[in-house]
């Protein structure tokens, strides 16, 4: 009688534990995601607008934020984090006004600090293949 009941709650906490390790959002992603979308919008632009970098470089900043921020938190299963493609991600970019503008791209989508995330994710040994001047100049951010 009970083993209908069961199973159905089995295929929700599947769903729920899926979502989760996939970064999704429950139920009302669709919504939330296109009202975040519009707000990180207008953050990354005014992130961008001070800090000095070209627009053709603009989208190659805003990409090695979304990168840096894919290999840190869409691990799967347990998995390490992607430090390697965050290291490549940081190196990509040319100057230190660059790294500047990723880390208030990311601090503007994301809510988190690029300084403190790579402090927390990647080792002394990986933090030293990153340019040592972008360290410097993303640590006030």
């Amino acid at each position: 009688m009970l083993r209908p009941l069961y199973i159905g709650v089995g295929v929700v906490l599947l769903y729920i534990f899926y979502k989760a390790m996939k970064g999704g959002k429950l139920l009302a992603g669709s919504i939330s995601s296109d009202i975040a979308s519009s707000v990180s919008v207008a953050a990354v632009k005014e992130a961008l607008s001070n800090s000095g970098v070209d627009n053709s470089r603009a989208s190659v900043v805003t990409d090695a934020a979304d990168q840096i921020y894919k290999a840190l938190y869409n691990y799967y299963y347990g998995m390490a984090e992607d430090e390697p493609a965050v290291i490549a991600a940081l190196n990509g970019l040319r100057s230190s006004s660059e790294a500047i503008a990723c880390a208030r791209v990311y601090k503007a989508n994301f809510g988190k600090s690029l300084y403190a995330d790579i402090q927390k994710y990647l080792s002394l040994s990986e933090r030293n293949e990153i340019k040592a001047s972008f360290l410097l100049a993303i640590k006030p951010i």
